[in-house]
């Protein structure tokens, strides 16, 4: 395993909150070619052990970077009440049938003097500003509630908003077990995406449980955190709501649930633009592989468990693929289009992949199941009517992009 230069170590924290109880930890490596490398499962630990671990990983591989998502206020300076980074999102949790805790000093095991956090912070460097990452070790808070909502891991309900699932294995009037089930495959989907095969093994043998424990609950959320570190890494765009003088939550971007919130803040008199800002991370190198679409909406199919041996096959080289030997050079590939469109929201047939490639329809077909939900076999086989993507060809001699032919659409008429 390589170790030192351009090296980061991304880390999911889902914290113990108060000196009593355990969280769990979930961590990756990263290389600077993009590459991702496991390092253990998830380990249940408190405060002290969280820091230990931290600690070893970094002197085993010695990261120029270390990302800690933490599931845990990181920045309380109210004495009672809510943060307003909670009174922003509260809402949005409600609506989907959820709820928030809040945090103030009020709450003196969690967030007193006195409370394992801000030791655990100051062993880090404090709370880290999101929109300026340096090199070190930043910890940074998110929340895996809201970023199921981000990631649309949710069940269907309530309209076009769905229902947070319930995953809490502690709330046993209101636990489902397809919800566990449901949350622990989305997130072993993601990881197996990322050569995680340990990561997405054991989700998925998770994911049956009858009976989940605590436990297993704070190393799925864990990985949630860990989820997150993994876009923003990649340099997917993120949401941070709220700001560094009184607390702030980041999750992946999402423009609906952007637009949710930038009303929330219209109505409780905020300027949407001081509270709610989406950025991106730089990636690691330009040959980083681009983040795979989001895993998953509420209408999805079924996902099938992962094992150990389920490695996502890599893209097949171009050149096998590749009509002729005269094909021209493009600057195209797979990954960097389907992580275009993926950005923009938008899907493409596989023909018209294939045409602005210079690849088999086949070709991107095999490849293309690596990220269900960009390419389309047929166009009328949308759930919900888009405009095309405008894909074009690299730029010709006159530096103008031709726009691909496309041949007249035949419907179904009735007889």
């Amino acid at each position: 395993m390589l170790i030192g230069v351009g090296m980061t170590l991304l880390v999911g924290f889902d914290s113990a909150w108060t000196p009593g109880n355990c969280g769990a930890i979930a961590g990756l490596l990263q290389d600077d070619s993009g590459a991702f490398q496991e390092i253990d499962l998830p380990h249940v630990v408190d405060y002290a052990e969280a820091e230990r671990l931290i600690l070893r990983w970094q002197g085993q591989f010695q990261p120029n970077r270390t990302l800690i998502l933490l599931d845990q206020p990181t920045v309380v300076v109210n004495p009672t009440g809510q943060r307003s980074v909670e009174s922003i999102v509260s809402p949005s949790v409600s609506l989907r049938l959820g709820g928030m805790q809040s945090a103030s000093h009020s709450r003196s095991e969690m967030f007193g003097a006195a409370a394992p956090v801000w030791t655990f912070l100051a062993r880090f460097g404090g709370a880290a500003d999101p929109l300026q990452l340096t090199d070190g070790t930043c910890v940074i808070e998110t929340y895996p509630v809201l970023a199921l909502i981000a990631l649309k891991l949710l069940r269907d309900g309530r309209g076009t908003a769905g229902i947070l699932p319930k995953y809490n294995p502690q709330r046993t009037k209101t636990f489902s077990q397809s919800d566990w089930k449901f949350v622990c495959e989305g997130a072993a989907e993601f990881l197996a995406h990322y050569s995680a095969p340990g990561l997405a093994a054991w989700l998925a043998e998770a994911a049956p449980k009858t009976d989940p424990k605590k436990s297993d609950q704070d190393r799925l959320d864990a990985c949630l955190c860990l989820l997150v570190a993994v876009l923003l890494q990649q340099g997917r765009e993120c949401l941070m709501v709220g700001n560094l003088a009184t607390g702030y939550i980041v999750v992946p971007h999402e423009p609906a649930l952007l637009t949710e919130l930038e009303r929330r803040c219209t109505r409780t008199g905020r300027a949407p633009a001081d509270w709610l800002r989406v950025f991106r991370v730089p990636a690691p190198s330009a040959d980083a592989a681009e983040a795979p679409p989001v895993p998953l909406g509420s209408k999805r199919a079924g996902i099938s468990p992962l094992t150990q041996n389920d490695k996502p096959t890599p893209p097949p080289p171009a050149a096998i693929q590749i009509r002729g030997t005269t094909a021209a050079k493009v600057a195209w590939t797979l990954p960097n289009m389907a992580g275009l469109l993926d950005r923009h929201r938008q899907r493409a047939t596989y023909g018209a992949v294939a045409g602005v490639l210079g690849l088999l329809p086949r070709g991107v077909m095999n490849w293309a199941s690596q990220v269900a939900g960009v390419f389309l076999d047929r166009c009328r086989h949308r759930p919900q009517p888009r405009k095309a993507y405008g894909l074009q060809r690299p730029p010709d001699s006159s530096g103008m992009p031709p726009p691909i032919p496309r041949k007249p659409r035949t419907r179904d008429r009735p007889g």
